[in-house]
């Protein structure tokens, strides 16, 4: 059962939600044999309701480059990118995460999706600023239309980022961020998010956060941090179903 959430639950002819390690690793980029990866995917896309060869996913780079996926999906040559939006129904978008923020975007109204990658440098990047622009922009969403929802990712509770980060992100206007206890210095990455999706025009009703940490949570999740960076990635996933 993938994990959802409230805000896009209520919008009619929309599919979404977060895999876990119940569904096993899904990304091809980790070391595991492709068949394996491969049967993984294919039995998720069955059991949720979608068709692979319309799937699209992402070679993801810790950028701010986003796209529009094609009419034929880009499931066997996914796209270097770290964001993708869509107004296409049946086209399946994904994010994988193992840590970084898997952030959903949805106009309920001018049926536009997007799924990010949003790491500590795509928040930096402005990733999810950038990514509501788009929609914007290219398909004429309005700000005050589009639900936001953050999946599980490491937080200020595990993420140990270091005082250079810090200051790196104090420098950057996000000094809200940085938080320091017991001598470490975290950084909260989601509250970055969060403040540049309001930034961009979203309301404070329609961002929700699932508020799972991968890390203490990392039974459940996949975390690069707690499985000292040797694990797989779980997955964001969003389609408009008509």
């Amino acid at each position: 059962m993938l994990l959802t959430g409230r805000l896009l639950e209520g919008v009619p002819g929309l599919l979404h939600g977060f895999t876990d390690r119940s569904d096993g690793n899904i990304a091809f980029h980790v070391g595991e044999a492709y068949e394996q990866v491969d049967l993984r995917q294919r039995r998720l896309a069955e059991r949720v309701g979608y068709r692979l060869e319309a799937l699209t996913h992402m070679r993801q780079v810790h950028g701010d480059r986003i796209l529009s996926p094609g009419a034929a999906g880009d499931y066997t040559a996914p796209p270097e990118c770290d964001a993708l939006v869509t107004d296409r129904p049946g086209h399946p978008l994904m994010v994988m995460v193992a840590d970084c923020t898997p952030l959903l975007l949805c106009d309920p109204r001018r049926r536009v999706i997007a799924a990010v990658h949003a790491g500590r440098a795509g928040a930096f990047a402005d990733i999810a600023g950038k990514t509501v622009r788009k929609m914007v922009d290219d398909f004429g969403s309005d700000t005050g239309e589009i639900l936001a929802l953050l999946g599980p990712s490491i937080g200020p509770c595990c993420y140990e980022v270091g005082e250079q980060i810090g200051k790196e992100a104090a420098a950057k206007g996000f000094a809200e961020a940085v938080v320091e206890t017991g001598g470490r210095v975290c950084l909260d990455v989601n509250a970055i998010i969060i403040r540049q999706l309001k930034e961009a025009g979203l309301a404070d009703a329609h961002i929700e956060v699932s508020g799972r940490c991968t890390s203490c949570e990392n039974e459940r999740f996949f975390s690069y941090r707690a499985d000292r960076q040797q694990t797989g990635r779980f997955a964001g996933v969003i389609m408009l179903t008509r």
